[in-house]
């Protein structure tokens, strides 16, 4: 317990000096980084290093927080402002809080309908409501709330159709949805040609069947689609899905899920980013099928990956790879510094098994791949 404390105690004071030293920068050096900095980051600099107060305008790029550190952020721009509670008293004291932020994301983590709604309304540049599991009546009444405020997105999950007076709103532009442990098959016959409302991600979680033959193409936009431990879900299932307007396709534990699928997918010409990861069905020596494909942004997790399986991104105009829970041979490395200065692909390693001589290698090679531990995400995505 004490060499954990003591730990701790070190890394902290590591932490400090990189700080203290980052103040000895330029004014608008420092103002430059600081833009980069995690909320979590901005927080110990700003308490290491009382210069950081003699900065004006600065700007930080995202701040991700409840209630208890938003008086840390008072008087200063963020550019991305992503707050989550589960309290809608705390969606009050937020809207009287003097927080300066250009898009707001705010995500609800436990939705009382029995409570007053009127704390969604007139809520400053929110961009992005996401709310858990609620129902088509609890969503008429919430719409007609938020009936006045501009909304990029709103995300939800359910297990029932849409309400259909959605048609009705014009100023939610996109409906990201969420069907989890669900046997209800959606159709979205209630979504109509005519309204301007369109859906841009929809996530499959252990669903267990599909009809996308029901579906009209016109009611999509720049789709992200998931699926996720969908074992029902077949190649015939992703045959239907060829001409949908997918830019996104992440498919995961999917058993039901071919070699065959890989011709479809490499047929779909508006993929640009594609997840594989636990699809036992898929031979990894198949993966060549995509080399004609339009994609751009690869993901492999959890698959025995080598050399000679990835020779077909030399075809590709990938510009970026990502291996996750994969063991990284010598010669793998050296083909992936290949993919990396030849043909400038971005390469990232999460969560692979590197032995330590050859960790050293990549460290010495920065520049050239990023190495992460914790899995990124786009909170406005």
């Amino acid at each position: 317990m004490k060499l954990i404390m003591n730990r701790k105690k070190d890394h902290n004071e590591n932490i400090q000096i990189k700080y203290k030293s980052l103040c000895l920068l330029p004014l608008d050096l420092l103002r430059t980084i600081i833009l980069y900095l995690s909320a979590n980051e901005y927080i110990l600099f700003r308490r290491t290093s009382k210069r950081i107060n003699s900065i004006s305008n600065i700007k930080l790029s995202f701040v991700h927080c409840g209630i208890s550190p938003l008086k840390e952020y008072s008087n200063f721009k963020i550019e991305n402002m992503y707050f989550y509670t589960y309290n809608f008293k705390d969606i009050e004291n937020f809207k009287k809080m003097n927080i300066n932020y250009e898009k707001l994301m705010l995500s609800i983590t436990f939705f009382d309908f029995g409570e007053d709604l009127k704390c969604f309304s007139n809520i400053k540049n929110l961009t992005k409501l996401s709310l858990p599991d609620i129902s088509s009546r609890q969503l008429e009444k919430l719409l007609d709330v938020i009936k006045n405020q501009n909304i990029k997105i709103l995300k939800f999950s359910t297990h029932e159709k849409i309400t259909e007076k959605i048609n009705d709103y014009n100023n939610i532009k996109y409906l990201q949805l969420s069907y989890l442990y669900t046997s209800f098959i959606p159709d979205f016959s209630e979504i109509k040609d005519t309204s301007t409302i369109r859906i841009s991600k929809l996530v499959f979680y252990k669903h267990e069947s599909f009809n996308f033959k029901k579906y009209n193409k016109n009611i999509f936009e720049n789709l992200k689609l998931n699926f996720i431990m969908c074992y029902s879900l077949t190649d015939d299932d992703i045959f239907d899905l060829i001409d949908f307007p997918i830019i996104s396709l992440h498919l995961e534990g999917c058993s039901g899920i071919t070699n065959t699928s890989l011709s479809y997918v490499s047929k779909m010409p508006h993929l640009k980013k594609l997840h594989l990861s636990c699809l036992v069905n898929i031979h990894n020596y198949e993966l060549e099928i995509l080399k004609n494909s339009p994609i751009l942004d690869l993901e492999l997790s959890m698959m025995n990956i080598n050399d000679k399986i990835l020779d077909f991104i030399n075809f590709m105009n990938l510009q970026t790879l990502t291996l996750n829970s994969i063991g990284i041979t010598k010669r793998l490395y050296d083909m992936l510094k290949f993919f990396a200065i030849e043909k400038k692909i971005k390469i990232n390693l999460y969560f692979c098994d590197i032995s330590n001589s050859l960790l050293q290698e990549i460290n010495n090679n920065k520049n050239l791949f990023n190495i992460n531990k914790v899995y990124p995400f786009n909170i406005f995505d």
